[in-house]
């Protein structure tokens, strides 16, 4: 859950890294390596606005294979359900 507000950064080497933006209902790309900085460039998700965008909740960096997500923490718990496959019934396997 996005409970604060601040920067991290993902690095998958030295050369390779994306900086995100998070507060409590949104998220942003706010600094990639890449060279077409196409993920920055896809501004703001938020609760409010992920609807109307073209990629709706998501922002995606190709070139550094970075696909960011918002969810509500019910659509969450959801898709973490579904990954699962979790049916509600206990099994002895």
């Amino acid at each position: 859950p996005l409970a604060g507000e601040g920067s991290f950064t993902l690095r998958q080497d030295e050369s390779t890294t994306n900086t995100v933006y998070i507060t409590p209902d949104s998220v942003r790309m706010e600094h990639s390596s890449c060279d077409n900085q196409d993920c920055v460039e896809q501004g703001v998700v938020s609760l409010d606005n992920r609807q109307k965008r073209v990629l709706q909740n998501m922002i995606i960096c190709l070139p550094n294979e970075v696909v960011l997500e918002l969810y509500t923490t019910e659509e969450l718990a959801q898709l973490m359900l579904s990954m699962l496959d979790y049916t509600g019934e206990e099994t002895n396997e």
